[in-house]
This record gives structure tokens, sequence and C-alpha cells, in this order.
């Protein structure tokens, strides 16, 4: 969905860059009364960026009164009708890259409207408080609508954060059907705070949510136990921090005594039981003594330390385990098979391993510790700092790199009975998947990795 598709009170009319056109989109052109709305009017008070038609069309767009340009010439036969599950098969490849073009389909015709519709609203991006309203407005009148989404993508303004929410929390307990909700930006830091996912999440009860991607947030009791009551079903979550209450609140008798309470980061895992997919910096792994239902983690600022807190503590339960490993100043490869002993992840199937940091120097007879791997390892990813795009200013070749990482993979590949596959950062919007071919012992092969390896929650995605 792009910005200022949705429901409006009257139909709104769409003007090009150049005054080639001006199209009024009518509401009887699509099924139960679905308004389309490009672009932004120029009466509301938010006027969101405008539309570039030259992300969707150069032609004229059609009016639904008049007769389209896309139209087939007079006397071709009719074609036979396509089911609208192929239709939604198609769209749904073309929401996930250019969520504008389905707007301009959705009025082509009544045929496939209505399919481009569902399309459309399935995971809508509600991009700033102009769409956040509209959006709102479109779910409290329209049940049929409310039914198609199952997933948010909010995109938050920097500024006017408490209305754009407002307007969102409105909407939320109609969606019966909301699985996910994966925030984008909301305000203007690199995580959620805890007094703006309270707005949002004390809407309601949200029954259908399981999970809450992007950005993290900061939990403290209040939000923890919102979560706990509105969202029954929550398994997925991930945090940037815990800030428990204080004993200076908390300490009204003089004569207690806290010694003997729980870490509080335990409250976590014990206020949300169904709690699959988890992830928090490592020193809140380190704080953790209880592991619940987690069978995938993730560790952001990890160091040693948190590793080997996670191994003792879910070793024996995780299927999935990323790390993003801090590694400051180094020299050598970092191998992550030689920074430490992976065994203890005795069910581990997928590990993913990316770094940050800068390499400074090389590290000579180096070996590559392929014993420390988990013992049921299926899937390693590795994203090596000297690896990515931002390393190729340290005056090593293309070639060099590709030779230390070709080293790695056939050394993974050919010494672990169990790794399938090895999957290497290439660059920070390419990786390339390794896998023996079978009727060649010895030799892998290398394609350009596919998107269930590529998603950034593939770690999550593990059962």
């Amino acid at each position: 969905m792009s910005p200022g598709l949705l429901a409006t009170e009257q139909d709104i009319p769409y003007e090009s860059h150049d005054g080639r056109c001006r199209t009024t989109f009518s509401p009887d052109h699509t099924q139960n009364d679905a308004r389309l709305v490009l672009g932004s009017s120029p009466s509301q008070g938010n006027v969101e960026p405008q539309l570039d038609v030259e992300d969707v069309h150069r032609e004229t767009i059609p009016s639904p009164q008049g007769s389209s340009p896309f139209a087939a010439p007079e006397g071709t036969p009719a074609p036979s009708r396509v089911p609208t599950e192929v239709w939604l098969r198609i769209f749904g490849y073309t929401a996930s890259t250019r969520q504008r073009s389905l707007t301009y389909i959705a009025t082509l015709s009544r045929e496939i409207g209505a399919a481009a519709v569902e399309a459309l609203y399935r995971f809508p991006e509600i991009f700033g408080l102009w769409v956040a309203r509209k959006f709102a407005l479109t779910i409290l009148q329209s049940p049929f609508h409310a039914r198609l989404v199952r997933g948010l993508q909010v995109i938050g303004p920097k500024k006017e954060t408490f209305r754009y929410t407002l307007a969102l929390r409105s909407a939320l307990p109609l969606l019966t059907r909301l699985s996910v909700i994966v925030i984008h930006t909301l305000g203007s830091g690199r995580y959620v705070d805890q007094y703006v996912a309270l707005d949002i999440l004390s809407s309601g009860v949200l029954p259908s949510l399981k999970r809450i991607r992007g950005l993290p947030l900061v939990l403290d009791p209040s939000l923890l136990s919102v979560l706990s009551t509105n969202v029954p079903r929550l398994e997925e979550l991930s945090i940037d921090d815990y800030i428990p209450i204080s004993d200076a609140d908390t300490d009204t008798d003089e004569g207690s005594d806290h010694e003997d309470e729980l870490p509080e980061s335990d409250d976590i895992i014990r206020t949300l039981p169904q709690l699959r997919a988890f992830s928090c910096p490592g020193l809140i792994v380190e704080d953790l003594t209880i592991c619940g239902n987690i069978t995938a983690l993730s560790i952001t600022a990890a160091h040693r330390t948190s590793i080997k807190q996670a191994a003792r503590l879910f070793g024996h339960q995780l299927l999935s385990l990323r790390v993003e490993r801090e590694l400051g100043t180094y020299v050598g490869m970092a191998f992550p098979t030689n920074w430490i002993d992976w065994k203890g992840f005795t069910r581990l199937k997928f590990l993913e391993v990316q770094d940050t940091g800068k390499r400074c120097g090389d590290k000579e007879g180096a070996t590559i510790k392929t014993t420390n791997l988990p013992p049921n390892l299926e899937t390693l990813v590795w994203g090596p700092t000297w690896a990515l795009d931002c390393a190729l200013i340290d005056g090593h070749s293309e070639f060099w790199r590709w030779t230390n990482m070709h080293a790695f993979t056939s050394a993974v590949l050919l010494s672990s009975p169990t790794v399938k596959s090895v999957v290497r950062r290439w660059s920070n919007n390419m990786s390339y998947q390794c896998f023996l071919v079978g009727e060649w012992p010895g030799v892998y092969r290398e394609i350009l990795a596919d998107h269930s390896v590529e998603d950034p929650y593939a770690w999550a995605n593990v059962r």
C-alpha cells in the first residue's frame, strides 16, 4: 500500500506531474466500495510525499469512465477467466515491491480489482499520519477490508508520533486476522519507546497477533503487562532493553529484603509463556535464569560471555540462533568456528553470525576449527566485516575475499557431516548459498541465496 492508498469520504482527484491528465477514482470501480486514493490531498493538514508516476506508469492514467490505454484492440477475442487465486499469487509478488502499481491495477477492471484490493490490504504500509488516518477510516467503515489485513508495516513520522499511533489504535481491535506488526520507523530513535508502544498496544485485545518485528521495543513492567493481557498469543518479540521498576519506586517497607528476588529479566519469560522467538541484547541473556519455551534466539551486542550463558540456559532446546558479534578492532579472519565452542547447542539447526567491527591486520597460521560447530547444524550463515561492501576500502582485492570465503565454506561443508548449506553475506543486499554437489565429491555449488535465507527473520522462522 502506498502513501495515500485508503478510503476517504469523497473521491480524490489525481493529477500527474506533467499535468497530462486528471482522474477521479470512483468507489464503484472496486468490490465492496473499496475507495482507492493516490497521492496526497492538498486539503489535508498533513501532506505526504507526492506519488512519483515514473514508479508506476508513464502512460495516461485510465479513468474508470473512459477507455483504458491498456485495453485490447477491438475484435480481440475475450481471454479466458483467470482464477482469483492466480491473480492473488501474481499480486502477492507485486505488493512486495511496488504496491503503488496495485493501486492502478485495482482500477482497471472488475475482474481483477477485487484480487488487487485483497493483495493491497493483506500487508499494507501505513506510511505517515495521513495514510494512518485514511486506513483507520477504511477499517472502521468496512469490516470486509478489516478481514483482509494479515499484517501491518508501520512507517511512522518522526514528529506527531502520538497522532499517528492514535489513528492506528482505533483500527487495531477490528483487525481480527492480524498476525504480525513490523515497525520500520516510529519516531526518530533506533528503538520504540515504551510509552509509544503502550499507545498502540493498549487499544484492546489482539487475539490473533503473534509477531512484533522491526525496531526493538523498550520494555518496562507496564508494557509487559499490556503485552500479556492484550497479546495473549505473542510468540515473537524483539527488545532493546528492559527497565524494571526501581527499588525507590517499590520499596515502601523499610524492612523488605530484595536479596532473594528473582532476576528482573526473568519477568519477560515468565509473563509471556507463549514466547518462542526472542531477540534481545547480550546483557539481558546474561541475566536470565529461566528458558521458557524459546526455541529461536537472536542476541544483539553479543560477546563470548552472553553466548556461553545462552548455551548453558538454552542449549538443550534452541533450534535457531542469530548472533550479532561486536568484534571491535581485530586481526585475522575472525572465523566464527574459532571464536567459541558451539557444541553446547545440541539441537541447533540454524546458526547465523553477523559481525561488526574493523579488521586491522592479518594473522598468520589461523586454522578453521570446524569441530566447534553444533552437532546437528544444517545451515550456517556468516556475514564477516571484511567481505561486506564497507570493507572494500582496506586494499584487498575481490579475489582475496572470495579465496578466503571459499576456504571457509569448503572446510565447513567437507568437515561437518550435518551441514547442508553455508550462506555467506557478500554485500549488504547480496548473499550466496553454497552446498555440496552429490555426484562430485569435494565440489560445492554456489548460487544466489533464495528469499527464505535472505529474509532477516529467517532465524525466527525455523521450527
